[in-house]
């Protein structure tokens, strides 16, 4: 089985390649070279397009991040649990704490769904400073949700590994989990860290322009 799997890993990465090669050589012969170009990718794609990615990446990436702490620290758990179900109980801490960084990305997607509001085209076609700002907005939303789904989704896992070896450690001696306790309390406000700064890029849009909402149609058009 594990040949099947390295088998089919490399046949994957070898039809990718296959796939960029062939999307290279068709922009090329039509005289499309251009299009692989990453500004031409950044003006234009929709920014409503990155504007969803960030905020989609905010909690996906937290709630991903979530899951592989809660199910590494859960199984530690568990196991715990069975011969000592009191050291196992104790040790559930983890789990609210590790659940913390999926509510930190439903925050950032919740402040960043707020800015999307419609706009009128005609008038992103027209003024140009109103075109860069809504573009400068959705670049900003998508860092934003980028970097609390990543800062969440690190710490999350960081925190289950933690987590689970300090589950271990109760069940050898109960009172391990007092001396451990303000470890994994630091560990889990880094996470914070990165829904602060989300928080720092959503006042950028809002200072920067009167027109946060990222509306774009191609300019000039």
């Amino acid at each position: 089985m594990r040949y099947v799997f390295k088998i089919l890993r490399n046949f994957s990465f070898i039809l990718i390649l296959l796939l960029l090669m062939a999307i290279g050589l068709g922009y090329t012969l039509t005289g499309q070279g251009g299009r692989l170009d990453v500004g031409w990718l950044l003006t234009r794609l929709s920014p409503h397009f990155w504007a969803a990615l960030g905020i989609g990446l905010s909690v996906g990436l937290a709630g991903l991040g979530v899951s592989v702490g809660m199910f590494v620290t859960g199984v530690s758990i568990l196991g715990v649990s069975v011969k000592k179900p009191n050291a196992g109980s104790r040790s559930l801490i983890s789990i609210l704490l590790c659940e913390a960084f999926a509510v930190y990305g439903l925050i950032t997607a919740v402040v960043l769904g707020d800015m999307l509001k419609d706009f009128s085209a005609e008038k992103a076609r027209t003024d140009r400073r109103l075109f860069e700002a809504h573009m400068f907005s959705s670049y900003v939303m998508f860092a934003a949700g980028l970097t609390t789904g990543l800062t969440n989704m690190v710490c999350a896992v960081c925190l289950g590994m933690l987590g689970s070896s300090v589950a271990l450690a109760t069940a050898t001696d109960e009172s391990a989990l007092n001396r451990t306790l303000i470890v994994e309390v630091f560990s889990s406000s880094l996470g914070l860290y990165g829904l602060l700064l989300s928080f720092y890029m959503h006042s950028l849009t809002s200072t920067q322009t009167s027109f946060p909402t990222p509306v774009w149609e191609e300019a000039g058009s």
